[in-house]
């Protein structure tokens, strides 16, 4: 099922970082980023994390998804590094 509102992902145009923004008043209990073999690249249990950043540096150029992981759902993006 998917969880009500949204993830906003912003990453600016030859920047090392992802910024993101969860717009739900869901619960999270985790956070997730895959490559698109479905291996994890990254996971924090931090339920607190509403926004924030993620170092995108050490990524090789592919496509990722940012996933949380909420009572009501799940909210998984793509982005790009290029």
């Amino acid at each position: 099922t998917k969880a009500e509102s949204g993830l906003l992902l912003l990453q600016p145009n030859g920047s090392t970082s992802l910024s993101y923004l969860l717009t739900t008043e869901d619960m999270g209990f985790e956070q997730a980023s895959f490559d698109m073999t479905g291996r994890r690249i990254f996971y924090n249990s931090n339920v607190a994390l509403k926004d924030g950043e993620v170092d995108t540096s050490s990524l090789r150029h592919s496509v990722y998804f940012l996933s949380y992981y909420l009572k009501k759902g799940i909210l998984s993006k793509p982005f790009v590094i290029r």
